[in-house]
């Protein structure tokens, strides 16, 4: 009997001690303001860009943003050129994410239309940390030249030049346009082949409660990657600034059985034992 609760012990403990292992990971939200360092890249963050090479430098600082003293990350065109697209996005390196929740702040940079109509969002399950080649999941915010926004929900395909999508998943139309220095709240979430976002603006008191579009759609083509931001400021001198980003990763139910059966395990142990 001692090699049999020997060996019943070290497999309970070989149980939870994974299930311990998973759920420190996933219960923990990951919170990155943007606020420091000053005109830098928080650590487990990396940024990939493309572009017309010499055309301009695409970069990416913390600022103090317009209308306030305080600091935000931007995502921005600070170059001359301005027929095309700077694709830029900014990955969080450190793992990568299945199921989740996440939501950012972010407000246009330059107060121009033109500005205001540059898409930004989120990506989720990227295949790869590219500018353009990877393949994953878009939640975003983009205009047209009469004033309209819309939030899309889109899949990218792995090898395509797309720069947002190459299937659209789901849209709708904001029920206001966005304002020139103003916050507003994007939330994107994955649960297994479902993909819902959508963008809130502030009421009097400053709490995101006005929600101006949701968005929902299903498809399974990846079902994990990196997750970042994302912005394509078409022109000199713009970009859209982001903060109080925040991820929270959803705990796979196959992960939270193999720890339930360990707790119950441990159980039965302790009551064999008693007798």
């Amino acid at each position: 009997m001692p090699f049999l609760q020997n060996r019943t012990f070290y497999f309970v403990l070989a149980t939870l001690a994974g299930f311990a292992g998973y759920s420190s990971a996933d219960a923990a939200t990951l919170k990155q303001p943007f606020s420091s360092p000053q005109g830098g890249v928080p650590t487990g963050w990396e940024l990939v860009q493309n572009g017309s090479t010499g055309s301009y430098t695409a970069g990416i600082s913390e600022v103090v943003a317009e209308g306030g003293d305080w600091r935000m990350l931007m995502l921005r065109n600070d170059g001359a050129f301005t027929s095309n697209s700077t694709n830029q996005n900014l990955f969080y390196t450190e793992e990568k994410i299945a199921d989740f929740d996440s939501e950012v702040v972010f407000r246009v940079y330059g107060g121009s239309a033109g500005s205001l109509r540059i898409s930004k969002g989120l990506v989720a399950r990227s295949s790869e940390l590219s500018a353009n080649g990877y393949g994953g999941y878009h939640a975003y915010v983009s205009g047209d030249s009469n004033n309209n926004y819309t939030l899309t929900l889109s899949m990218k395909e792995a090898g395509t030049s797309s720069q947002w999508g190459t299937t659209i998943l789901a849209s709708d139309d904001l029920t206001t346009a966005l304002a020139a220095n103003t916050d507003y709240l994007l939330r994107f979430s994955a649960r297994g082949d479902t993909l819902s976002a959508s963008i809130y603006r502030a009421d009097g008191e400053g709490n995101y409660t006005v929600e101006l579009a949701s968005v929902s759609g299903q498809d399974s083509t990846y079902a994990t990657g990196y997750f970042g931001l994302k912005s394509t400021p078409n022109g000199v001198d713009r970009g859209v600034y982001f903060s109080d980003f925040e991820l929270t990763v959803i705990p796979e139910p196959g992960a939270l059985t193999l720890g339930a059966l360990g707790l119950a395990l441990l159980g039965c142990v302790g009551r064999r034992q008693s007798r």
